[in-house]
């Protein structure tokens, strides 16, 4: 370990060991929350929800608004695993599957998209279990499932 490499904003420190050595400290965890101020918040949002829930409940299909979301959040949240394409890429791609894709990786998020609507549909019949976290890992990584019994 270099301790020059460490930016002086980092969240801790370097320190020499009493071998020799160089070791990151990482700086103490925040004070406890103060439960009592986010009462509130927690207030506000749960309305929010409720509000949310009733306007869902008018709407002949909730899941016309719900779909663009999931996609944007899978286009969104893929990245964080190197997986780069775009919110259109994967429209096209689910609009002519058969057509030469945009982008590498469109096939795993949409692969993506297609889990989370099936582990919803699945939801409605299994509990949340290691046999669904199962079924919906061959979904999202068909050829390289490495789940095993257990």
């Amino acid at each position: 370990m270099l301790p020059d490499t460490f930016h002086p904003d980092a969240p801790g420190r370097v320190v020499r060991t009493p071998r020799n050595y160089w070791a990151f400290v990482p700086d103490p965890l925040p004070p406890a929350l103060d439960l009592g101020s986010l009462a509130p918040l927690v207030e506000e949002a749960s309305h929010a929800v409720g509000n949310l829930k009733g306007a869902g409940g008018q709407l002949p299909n909730p899941l016309m608004l719900m779909r663009p979301f999931l996609r944007r959040e899978a286009v969104l949240s893929s990245r964080i695993e190197g997986t780069l394409t775009s919110f259109s890429d994967l429209l096209f791609f689910e609009a002519a599957p058969e057509a030469p894709a945009q982008s590498a990786d469109v096939g795993e998020v949409a692969n993506y998209v297609t889990a989370v609507e099936r582990g919803l549909k699945m939801l409605d019949t299994l509990p949340l279990s290691l046999r669904l976290c199962k079924e919906l890992h061959g979904t999202l990584m068909p050829r390289s499932s490495t789940w095993t019994s257990a």
